[in-house]
């Protein structure tokens, strides 16, 4: 039996720049994903902030729409002011056809 011979290739050196790029490469990766992951959860509260507001607004502008006065209501009431009618009395509005 002949013995087999088994060279070993000689290791090249993995260049230390290389290294160092990738690291630095993967730190900058890492930093970015926390300074963007901090500006969504800044604006998602921002987000809830102003829907908040939104609904609080949308409530008061309901509020006084149930406040303001129909057309009818004021000639009514302009009428009732003037003593064209009396307290209970209904008013008819003719309209040109």
């Amino acid at each position: 039996m002949a013995s087999k011979r088994t060279y070993r290739q000689p290791r090249k050196k993995k260049s230390i720049f290389l290294r160092i790029a990738l690291a630095v490469f993967a730190v900058y990766t890492i930093v970015m994903l926390i300074q963007l992951q901090m500006e969504i959860n800044a604006k998602e509260k921002d987000l809830a902030d102003l829907q908040q507001l939104q609904s609080q607004l949308s409530a008061e502008n309901d509020s006084m729409e149930q406040q303001l006065e129909t057309p009818e209501q004021i000639q009514q009431d302009n009428a009732y002011d003037s003593g064209y009618i009396h307290p209970g009395q209904e008013v008819y509005v003719e309209t040109p056809k």
